[in-house]
């Protein structure tokens, strides 16, 4: 993934650095409990991710394909550490307070069919909570990604703060069409133990 060994300065950067990366970045946005983590669970078929009924992801998670599970810690100074031990210490809010730990994201590798081909699913800290951290978190990380879904509750619809996010996002996500960036957007609506799509 192009932000290990450290970000890029610009979206400009950004997104030359992926133009020679044949993986997709697709990532899975939206307000706090609406279900994010759930939904990547499903598509992976795996309770791979930490849920909770109190906002919980902090921390950015890339999930790719690779022949064994396995996950990499990657740090604001530039470390990296392999883990075995459960991923919530380290991208939980509960866990890791105001990401004391320095966490920059984690990589996390995983034998499935869906990723094989390149696909990547990115699990991102959700917006509007009272922890503002994750919500910058999330924007800061979008010009890696090419295409996003984003996770929204049946009942009520959708927010202020999740329409005004929808705008960042556009500024944010381009997708690689003939060579130039383009954007694209796609939505999913959650229907409590059911996942609807809408385009």
């Amino acid at each position: 993934m192009n932000c290990k060994g450290g970000q890029p300065h610009d979206d400009a950067t950004i997104r030359a650095t992926r133009c020679f990366n044949p993986s997709i970045h697709l990532a899975v946005l939206g307000q706090f409990k609406r279900g994010k983590s759930t939904f990547v669970n499903a598509l992976l078929g795996e309770e791979l991710l930490p849920t909770a009924i109190v906002p919980l992801t902090a921390i950015p998670t890339f999930i790719e394909h690779a022949d064994r599970l396995q996950a990499t810690i990657i740090f604001t100074d530039h470390r990296h550490n392999e883990i075995c031990q459960p991923l919530a210490r380290f991208v939980t809010e509960s866990a890791n307070p105001e990401n004391k730990l320095g966490v920059s994201q984690v990589d996390v590798y995983y034998p499935s069919d869906l990723l094989k081909n390149g696909l990547v699913l990115i699990d991102t800290p959700g917006i509007g909570s009272t922890f503002r951290h994750n919500t910058v978190a999330t924007l800061n990380f979008l010009p890696q990604c090419d295409a996003a879904v984003f996770v929204v509750s049946a009942d009520p619809p959708p927010t202020e703060v999740e329409i005004e996010f929808l705008r960042q996002v556009q500024g944010k996500v381009r997708c690689r069409q003939n060579r130039a960036w383009k954007p694209g957007s796609l939505a999913v609506r959650n229907f409590g133990s059911k996942v609807g799509w809408r385009r």
